[in-house]
């Protein structure tokens, strides 16, 4: 499995790791949306920096982001950290921040875990 799902008491702590899909990041937000525990989360933090390829272009992203969007209506309080070194996992990472700014959530990307740690709640 490319990623782990680390429950916390308010929070979500998921690591990628291997060569990640646009079909595994997918998979991995629709199993948070339809667990229980979502309307309640306050923050996911999503760590990438450990992921050596990915397979994740523009229109991967959009539709991410467009079920996400659907997710937002039910959790307006979430924060997303995503937290990534590798140059191309940035650049998406910040194309899912730009096309989720018009929704509740708040998305924080960074490019170092000590910053992205900071953030959490």
């Amino acid at each position: 499995m490319p990623y782990q799902n680390t429950w916390k008491n308010d929070g979500l702590h998921r690591i990628f790791t291997g060569t990640v899909t646009a079909e595994e990041v997918l998979t991995s937000n629709l199993s948070i949306h339809g667990d229980k525990r979502f309307d309640d989360l306050k923050y996911v933090y999503n760590d990438f920096s450990q992921v050596d390829d990915y397979v994740l272009n523009t229109f991967d992203i959009y539709n991410i982001t467009s079920i996400d969007n659907i997710a937002a209506t039910y959790n307006e309080k979430l924060k997303v950290i995503i937290i990534a070194k590798n140059e191309g996992i940035l650049k998406g990472a910040h194309i899912y921040a730009e096309q989720m700014k018009d929704t509740p959530f708040k998305i924080l990307v960074f490019d170092n875990v000590e910053s992205a740690l900071q953030n959490i709640p």
